[in-house]
């Protein structure tokens, strides 16, 4: 919880359990905590020089100078229009879904695991005092399930779905979650905040692609019920991506790192900082509110 801010709006909230936060916002008090399930989640190409993401590494690259992450431009972000997003795998998802995916469009894939209860991420905000304006709330990521789910029994795992998208409103079961609590912030209605790792596997066939997302930013216009234009921006480590990729197809792994390796924009390596140990990369996603 975050005191201080509490205290600088304590003065104000006489005997409502409702006011007009010191930052603006509409807040709670006490502050509430809400559980949201990511209805949707796909990775897809840029669009000249717009895509989404991060700007990851504090910089705006144009295209110019001597290492990997100058000569690769970034792009504008197509949700909140910010700049300097490093994402250089959008230009590959086409080639990527191409080949180790046969074809498959990731959005798709990720869409299936959803449906089916194999891929059930929850995001747990605590300490939320407003949905508009609020400079501290406590962020878990969690991997659920379904109530009752039973291994080889698929439909004992599917949530309940609305189109192609899960229902909001379900109780999920925690399996497991991603790393501790991260602090993360709200203005102007969109809640950012950063996590270490985040891990995303893509079924093909008896197989799996696993992208695991290093040092990813998460954004998302927040409300009680939704998260909604969600973005999401981090890196995926070469070598990782060239052993997932290996473990799929055999082979893969060279193509991997001589591909992916060619238009990497992060991590500038020392002995040649014209070569990139990562690659950006950008996520869109939905959420709505669930229970644990």
């Amino acid at each position: 919880m975050n005191f201080t801010k509490l205290a600088c709006c304590g003065a104000l909230v006489g005997a409502s359990l409702s006011m007009v936060a010191c930052d603006g916002g509409t807040t709670s008090n006490p502050p509430v905590t809400q559980v949201y399930v990511v209805s949707d989640l796909s990775i897809p190409t840029n669009t000249g020089t717009m895509g989404v993401g991060f700007n990851l590494d504090g910089q705006v690259d144009d295209g110019t100078g001597t290492t990997c992450a100058e000569l690769t431009p970034d792009l504008t972000s197509t949700i909140t229009s910010a700049t300097g997003v490093d994402n250089a795998f959008a230009a590959l998802v086409p080639q990527l879904e191409r080949t180790l995916l046969m074809g498959r469009m990731i959005g798709a894939l990720v869409g299936e695991q959803i449906t089916a209860g194999s891929f059930i991420l929850l995001m747990e905000v605590s300490d939320i005092n407003s949905y508009t304006s609020d400079s501290a709330v406590q962020v878990r990521l969690i991997l659920g399930r379904v109530p009752g789910c039973v291994s080889g029994m698929p439909a004992t795992c599917m949530p309940m779905v609305s189109g192609a998208t899960i229902a909001p409103g379900q109780t999920f079961e925690q399996v497991m979650v991603l790393g501790s609590a991260v602090s993360g912030s709200i203005a102007g209605g969109r809640m950012t905040v950063s996590t270490p790792s985040l891990p995303l596997a893509l079924s093909i066939g008896s197989s799996s692609l696993t992208l695991t997302i290093r040092n990813a930013s998460i954004g998302a216009a927040i409300s009680a019920s939704a998260l909604t234009n969600g973005e999401i921006g981090g890196s995926l480590q070469i070598e990782e991506l060239a052993v997932s990729a290996e473990s799929l197809m055999a082979g893969a792994g060279a193509t991997v790192r001589t591909v992916v390796g060619a238009v990497a924009d992060l991590e500038p390596t020392t002995a040649d900082p014209a070569t990139c140990a990562s690659i950006g990369i950008g996520a869109t996603f939905n959420a709505v509110d669930a229970e644990l």
